[in-house]
């Protein structure tokens, strides 16, 4: 028996119906069908970078323990650190922040997380000059991060559930980036 299931993706505030036809598999006991959604997140390190995604690329590498200094400039030890990473996790070597690098590099952070990982989101939620999110520069994921990141994710249209994960990352680095 084969099935054929549509769905609409949302992107951008528009709706793309059939859009998730790129299914990726069928949950065998379910029978439901789970479909991935494309992101399309900036690339970096091939001419303009915008420096607050390129500053949180840099905070998710040091969360990684790559020495790379989070000053949103996309120059020599940024583009070397990035190669590192990508040959450590099976990645074709190009030193650049594309979708294949972004999607292992990001780090799914919620409440109670610290480090440079939640840094990076910090700095993306400070990098909105129309809204005020007031998150503090810390590392911590707090009660204040949780508010500011649920905001984000009402005004963006994305599932409200204070948790920064795949969708919520190419989000935060798109909205800062264009």
């Amino acid at each position: 028996m084969q099935t054929t299931v549509r769905v609409q993706m949302k992107k951008a505030g528009n709706w793309w119906p059939g859009a998730g036809l790129a299914l990726l598999g069928v949950a065998a006991l379910t029978g439901v069908a789970q479909a991935r959604p494309p992101r399309d997140w900036v690339n970096l390190g091939g001419g303009y970078s915008p420096a607050p995604a390129v500053r949180a690329a840099q905070y998710l590498l040091r969360e990684r323990g790559y020495a790379v200094a989070a000053d949103g400039s996309y120059g020599g030890q940024t583009r070397e650190q990035v190669r590192r990473f990508q040959a450590a996790v099976g990645l074709g070597i190009s030193g650049l922040v594309g979708n294949e690098t972004w999607e292992r590099l990001i780090i799914p952070v919620r409440r109670g997380s610290r480090g440079n990982a939640v840094r990076a989101v910090q700095s993306l939620l400070r990098a909105y000059p129309n809204r005020r999110y007031g998150v503090a520069l810390d590392g911590v994921f707090s009660a204040q991060t949780e508010r500011a990141v649920r905001l984000f994710q009402r005004n963006s249209d994305l599932p409200i559930d204070g948790l920064v994960g795949p969708l919520t990352w190419c989000q935060l680095v798109s909205d800062v980036s264009g």
